[in-house]
């Protein structure tokens, strides 16, 4: 049973469906050149925890990580994520979307993440009013039990 999967830096790309239904794989360590995760790359792989990813990812793929149960994920380079790239995820606390710069349909939901940040940078515009409603519909819909939504307002106006 795969439980610990390290991708080596030679690695570009990730296949559609390349891990899809790995149920005991635990934790994935990118290789710093990984660009693009394809389509269902890591779909159904529920015992998944943390996805922290290298700064050259640029897309990660439809429904990608679809029914993981990731607890915190955190980009580091501009990124842009499918139609339910990390949805159906119960487990989510934390996600960094500072870096994200294209959200797909759903790409977050449903879900039940309690701490969302997409870049906001003073304290003053961290406030309720600010939550976003213009992307509620398509890229944040169904998500519960919600304590912050951090939205870089400007970016959406």
């Amino acid at each position: 049973r795969l439980k610990h999967l390290i991708i080596g830096d030679n690695v570009t790309d990730i296949n559609k469906s390349a891990f899809h239904g790995c149920y005991t794989l635990e934790d994935v360590v990118f290789g710093k050149n990984v660009q693009h995760i394809k389509d269902n790359a890591f779909q159904n792989c529920s015992s998944i925890k943390e996805l922290e990813f290298n700064d050259q990812l640029d897309y990660i793929g439809n429904s990608a990580f679809i029914y993981t149960e990731a607890v915190s994920i955190k980009f580091s380079s501009p990124c842009k994520l499918g139609k339910y790239a990390l949805g159906l995820n119960t487990s989510l606390k934390s996600v960094d979307l500072s870096w994200v710069t294209e959200l797909g349909e759903r790409a977050l939901g449903p879900q039940y993440a309690k701490d969302l940040n997409y870049g906001i940078e003073k304290e003053e515009d961290k406030k309720e009013e600010n939550i976003v409603v213009f992307m509620a519909y398509s890229s944040f819909i169904c998500i519960a039990q919600l304590n912050h939504i951090r939205i870089n307002i400007k970016d959406i106006l």
